[in-house]
């Protein structure tokens, strides 16, 4: 009789635990990106510009409070290729702020837009 209540106590606790919160806030991202890249239509390419304004929004979603690494990189990127030049760079040096271990690739795009 004990073991059967106390099994019956583990589950009902082992119900009760939460989820953890995810260390960053991706939003659909993931799917937004990859219509943008593989379908070229310009409806899923804006879809995706919005979403960057989401996550940057929506930070506090993820338990680090810090937009998730290649989301600055990728916005500045794609502001560029729009002709947003400054804008884009600003983006570009956030995400070399953020994380300092992808300085070697922002200053390569940045390299290459000014050429």
């Amino acid at each position: 009789m004990r073991v059967v209540i106390s099994l019956l106590l583990l589950a009902i606790l082992s119900s009760c635990v939460t989820v953890p919160k995810p260390i960053y806030y991706w939003g659909a991202y993931e799917d937004l990106s990859y219509k943008a890249v593989k379908g070229n239509e310009e409806a899923d390419f804006q879809k995706l510009m919005v979403s960057f304004t989401d996550i940057a929004k929506n930070t506090a979603k993820g338990s680090s409070g810090k937009i998730p690494p290649g989301i600055c990189g990728d916005f500045g990127f794609f502001l560029m290729r729009q002709g947003k030049t400054q804008e884009g760079k600003q983006w570009l040096l956030k995400e070399k702020a953020l994380y300092p271990e992808s300085t070697i690739f922002i200053d390569s795009i940045l390299k290459m837009a000014e050429k």
